[in-house]
């Protein structure tokens, strides 16, 4: 197991946040005696490392973590021994099938450091853009859809 390195965290930014050196933690839950943050080694249930929160910041617990390899781990918090998927993560993980109750839903470290390239913005002013909302499921589940996955 690797050694980690707790600093101050910022609270203003809710959830985890993959940085350079470092991942950010915020979390506020409605009411708590004691939080941790729980780390799972990738496709397992089974907590690998359990670190309390120490700072916190009006009811925002907060801290930064250097040493996790957001590649290799998934996380939730535990409040009060109660384990709870964090509901600002970007990404989560374990639920599986639609209509069955997951074993335990984690949430997933994304990494916001994509390489654009050459890549421009399109420069289109807003009074001249169309978009679309769409809820992806509902669209697909039609046999009309020809989805292979629905």
């Amino acid at each position: 197991m690797s050694k980690f390195e707790i600093t101050k965290g910022n609270p203003l930014i809710m959830g985890a946040t993959v940085g350079s050196d470092a991942i950010n933690f915020a979390f506020a839950p409605n009411s708590w005696k004691e939080v941790e943050l729980l780390l799972y080694k990738k496709n397992s249930n089974r907590v690998a490392k359990r670190i309390p929160f120490e700072e916190k910041v009006g009811n925002v617990f907060c801290m930064s973590v250097i040493g996790i390899d957001y590649k290799e781990y998934d996380y939730n918090f535990a409040v009060d021994g109660k384990v709870v998927t964090d509901p600002y993560a970007k990404a989560t993980v374990g639920k599986k099938d639609w209509g069955k109750a997951p074993k335990l839903v984690k949430g997933a470290f994304i990494c916001g450091c994509f390489d654009w390239g050459k890549d421009k913005k399109l420069d289109i002013p807003f009074d001249e853009t169309i978009m679309y909302r769409l809820h992806v499921r509902g669209f697909t589940k039609s046999k009309t859809s020809k989805a292979k996955n629905k």
